[in-house]
């Protein structure tokens, strides 16, 4: 929520918000979760209360749990807070994409046969 907040947010002095500068940005993995995602952006990202999620359920036919409906609003209140925080900001994007490190299978064989597990 945090990383989303900050792309749909405009940097300092921009016009535009953070995502049209890179409109296919690498997004944190999320799943099986990522469809909570969807549903907090159909309803609208803004803080929501108790009563536009129940609104929201009964105008789609949509049953969410109490655990969805629970973090439904969290997220919400996430978004606002941190959109609040990065609109008009130089801060950093608080998600950053790590790869694992290469690996050689070689190493690993050699290391395995020889019982040798430290460098």
């Amino acid at each position: 929520m945090r990383y989303w907040a900050w792309l749909t947010t405009n940097q300092k002095g921009a016009t535009k918000a953070r995502i049209e500068s890179n409109p296919d940005p690498i997004m944190p993995d999320i799943a099986p979760f990522s469809y909570l995602i969807d549903l907090l952006a159909t309803i609208g990202p803004s803080e929501l209360t108790w009563q536009e999620i129940s609104s929201w359920c009964g105008l789609t036919g949509i049953k969410l749990s109490v655990w969805e409906s629970n973090t439904i609003k969290r997220l919400s209140a996430i978004y606002t807070s941190c959109a609040n925080k990065y609109h008009d900001s130089t801060a950093v994007s608080p998600f950053k994409s790590v790869e694992a490190p290469k690996v050689n299978d070689d190493d690993i064989r050699s290391a395995l046969r020889s019982g040798n597990f430290r460098d």
